[in-house]
């Protein structure tokens, strides 16, 4: 662990560390992922004491309230510097994701408008957020007011988290994605020009788990309008792409695309 409030270390850190040639400087490098973070209260996040109990890091550290407070806002104007080499050298980071503006000293990240479909777009309710259990209880809520001029999502990079069956893990019993139809459906709705949908590291080296839908690969052309509710059908939700429709009915939680040849997915 290092001090941010240090001003040559995180001046290194962004030069050579991100910004040197075995980091955005390389030919192979296009981007990083940053993980973790300070909070002015509790400190660096996922500090782990060795297995060793009790953990306590902020008195192990000697950091009072007040160390903790300037360290994290150290840690946010070196991590919106860090950001802004990594935009400069024609490179992206996993935090920039969901962004409404870009970083500043202040907030290296502004983040998006609440999604309730996954990891990187969090969700609302309590407990496993991004699980299936819920995700239906603001379906509608979220959609009135992502279907909206003004809905940031179609403007930023977005990243859509699937949905988990629960936290750390990311499909069900039988081995698949436990709701792929109403994410890519939620996915399509909402979308801008430069967009994702997948997962964080919850999934990742269970190469036994079925965690990709054949409805990824569809081509589904692109958009002709933006989504709307039906004024005659309260929490349905459509939205025109040069070879399908899209829909979601949020009163009976599911997807359905259909395609220009007929074809119906749901």
């Amino acid at each position: 662990m290092f001090d941010p409030r240090n001003a040559s270390l995180r001046q290194w850190l962004i030069d050579e560390h991100i910004g040197g040639p075995m980091g955005m400087a390389h030919e192979d490098v296009s981007g990083t992922f940053l993980d973790d973070q300070w909070d002015p209260i509790k400190g660096p996040s996922e500090f782990v004491c060795g297995g060793q109990p009790p953990c306590m890091p902020l008195q192990d550290m000697g950091l009072g309230p007040a160390d903790v407070k300037a360290t994290t806002a150290a840690w946010s104007e070196a991590q919106a510097a860090v950001h802004r080499k990594i935009v400069a050298s024609g490179g992206f980071d996993w935090a920039l994701f969901n962004c409404r503006s870009a970083p500043t000293a202040a907030q290296p990240c502004k983040t998006s408008a609440a999604s309730p479909w996954g990891e990187a777009a969090g969700c609302p309710g309590t407990g496993c957020r991004g699980c299936v259990a819920n995700v239906t209880q603001s379906c509608t809520a979220f959609f009135r007011s992502a279907c909206t001029p003004a809905a940031p999502l179609g403007k930023l990079a977005l990243f859509l988290g699937l949905t988990r069956q629960a936290h750390r893990t990311l499909v069900n019993s039988s081995g698949t994605l436990p709701a792929s139809m109403q994410d890519l459906t939620a996915f399509l709705l909402v979308r801008g020009p430069c967009a994702w949908i997948g997962h964080g590291w919850t999934g990742n080296g269970n190469h036994h788990q079925n965690n990709w839908s054949p409805l990824f690969e569809v081509d589904h052309g692109t958009p002709l309008t933006t989504c709307a509710e039906d004024s005659s059908r309260p929490g349905v939700f459509r939205r025109n792409f040069t070879q399908a429709e899209i829909e979601m009915e949020c009163n009976a939680w599911q997807g359905k695309i259909t395609m220009a040849n007929g074809t119906v997915f749901n």
